[in-house]
């Protein structure tokens, strides 16, 4: 067999010829090999060649090559043409080729198609997939979203009718709820009011297109985005932010965005510091436009806090409020209870530094934090039962013996590095000897504490 090459077709001389060797060189076999297309347009091309440069070339010959050609394209819509109709097979059920095009052949093409999931088309009629009944509208997606679950009186398409509307999604989302000209509209207050639209963007009122709208400020103010980001005026039908609902949004308390500007609420300075929670707690008051943050800045920031009074947290450095000196120290209840009176300035807070203090302490006396642990970064703790029976909470809370185990509570924020070691209820017999035993009926030992009951009984 010969192949087929520029070379060799070049080489033959006439047209005859090269039909000839077309035909010699592609045999059946060959020609499906060679997928048939290049062989169609080889042979159109010495059919057509001829014919302008060969007027007299036999008409018997021309008639043969050009049935050749007619039923190498035949060949060719059929092997390939459905090929050629995937992607319109799955967008609008157009499956089957046929003269030169793609077109439906049969309800199942449609059934499998995207038009008849999201439109209901799902019978073929006219080489197109059309709806033909409630049930092809009622399983689709307009259906489901729009409220379009009823045939046309036409049966050209799925429209809204009668109580469509209020099961979809546009109803319960959009308010669109109201069936009006074949689609759900926005008709009536209340279809707004109920909807999602209205609850959250403050569109609550139906506007002369059918939709749901912000017509007043009252409809605005009632919403989330109102309440969180200070969307509280009504304008060309929206809800946008003004300056008073910037003050109180929720973006202004939580995150110090309290000042209108290019039509958000933004952080812009002190006054929108000062009003946060975070201002209130830390000390962040103090507003820093290189990191557009709000920091501790000034000694006022600190020294008025919760966290000052009990922590020694006093001094504001790095933006934040710290213990600084053992000035800060010393006016903390954590010095005057716990013994942490000193500031250490390589941990950054406050520390006890002798045994002496860790005794005198009330900590001691209460929870038997008597012995300073210097491994814990300069901390009274107790380290016997010895410690742990002559305090306060052994006879009220049967606290009475040593545990390395027991996760410790006593420093709460103070910022040290404690989670184990303290006094613990050990047996039912600490706690039937305690105060909590006779006035709350915990007599049994759990976990370190004396309860009622144990959770496994």
């Amino acid at each position: 067999m010969k192949k087929l090459t520029r070379s060799n077709f070049n080489a033959t001389s006439s047209c005859w010829q090269k039909e000839k060797y077309l035909k010699s060189s592609t045999t059946p076999d060959r020609r499906s090999e060679m997928k048939k297309v290049i062989a169609s347009l080889v042979l159109a091309f010495v059919v057509v060649g001829c014919e302008s440069s060969s007027p007299d070339w036999e008409e018997e010959e021309l008639s043969k090559l050009r049935a050749e050609v007619a039923q190498l394209k035949s060949d060719l819509e059929l092997e390939y043409g459905d090929l050629a109709c995937m992607s319109s097979c799955k967008s609008s059920g157009r499956c089957s080729f046929k003269d030169g095009k793609c077109i439906v052949g049969s309800d199942f093409n449609c059934f499998d198609s995207r038009v008849c999931k999201e439109h209901g088309a799902c019978s073929a009629k006219n080489g197109r997939c059309v709806p033909s009944s409630h049930v092809d509208c009622g399983r689709s997606e307009d259906c489901q979203k729009l409220g379009k679950c009823t045939l046309s009186p036409d049966g050209k398409k799925c429209i809204a009718q009668g109580e469509d509307c209020e099961q979809s999604e546009a109803c319960q989302k959009l308010g669109l709820c109201t069936t009006k000209d074949g689609n759900c509209q926005a008709i009536f207050k209340g279809d707004c009011e109920r909807s999602e639209i209205c609850k959250i963007d403050g569109l609550c009122s139906p506007d002369n297109l059918g939709e749901c709208s912000a017509l007043a400020d009252t409809d605005c103010q009632r919403s989330l985005g109102c309440h969180k980001y200070g969307r509280c005026q009504a304008k060309d039908g929206r809800c946008v932010v003004n300056p008073s609902g910037c003050q109180r949004s929720l973006f202004c308390q939580q995150f110090n965005r309290c000042t209108l500007k290019d039509g958000k609420c933004q952080l812009a300075s002190d006054a929108d510091c000062q009003r946060t929670q975070q201002c209130q707690e830390l000390g962040l008051c103090s507003y820093d436009e290189r990191t557009d943050s709000c920091l501790a800045k000034k000694l006022i920031d600190c020294r008025l806090l919760k966290i000052c009074q009990e922590l020694g947290y006093c001094s504001p450095a790095k933006g934040k409020c710290l213990p600084a000196s053992d000035t800060d120290c010393r006016r903390s209840e954590m010095c005057k209870f716990a013994g942490l009176c000193t500031y250490d300035a390589a941990q950054k807070g406050c520390r006890a530094t002798n045994a002496k203090i860790c005794r005198q302490a009330p900590s001691c006396r209460y929870n038997g934090n008597c012995s300073l642990v210097d491994k814990e970064g300069g901390v009274c703790l107790p380290t016997s039962d010895r410690e742990c029976q002559r305090s306060v909470n052994c006879r009220r809370f049967g606290r009475c013996h040593y545990s390395q185990e027991l996760e410790n509570h006593d420093w709460g924020d103070s910022g040290l590095n404690v989670k184990h070691g303290g006094c613990a209820a050990a047996s039912d017999t600490d706690c039937r000897q305690a105060q909590i035993c006779r006035t709350k009926g915990k007599c049994l030992a759990h976990d370190g504490h004396c309860e009622k009951q144990r959770p496994d009984k």
